[in-house]
């Protein structure tokens, strides 16, 4: 079943602005890890230690994202995966940028508290939303 789109529901990013912050998204994802470890080695005044490693960070990172945009935490596993691991950072940031609406089907654990409704300059299309009835 399809609804309306609620009156007060702000109207879903167009594609250019969702570029926009997958983009930055995808450099702060990249720039995370690299970030921890400096902050890290600046305040333990070690040059040698990289603690936490990066490439944990961008899995906690991962994991935390992965459950926001209908994938398990232990997808993250896949960042970790060399070029295809992009592929995946790329898709979940590109799933986050659209964050309140999804243009992606849930996962059956998931179909419970969403809705689906009618796009606004897009007719046919749909979305989904949190529905306000599982808060």
């Amino acid at each position: 079943m399809v609804i309306d789109l609620p009156a007060l529901a702000p109207q879903p990013r167009s594609a250019p602005v969702r570029w926009v912050l997958t983009v930055l998204i995808v450099a702060a994802l990249f720039g995370l890890p690299w970030a921890a470890s400096e902050a890290a080695r600046r305040i333990s005044h070690e040059n040698s230690a990289s603690w936490p490693p990066p490439a944990l960070v961008l899995f906690v990172v991962g994991a935390f994202i992965a459950r926001r945009v209908s994938y398990r935490w232990f997808d993250a596993f896949l960042l970790m995966i060399p070029l295809f691991g992009l592929i995946y950072l790329w898709r979940f940031a590109w799933r986050l940028s659209f964050l309140p609406y999804r243009d992606w089907p849930p996962r059956p654990d998931e179909e419970a508290h969403w809705v689906k409704v009618a796009h606004p300059s897009r007719p046919g299309a749909g979305l989904y939303l949190v529905d306000p009835a599982t808060k």
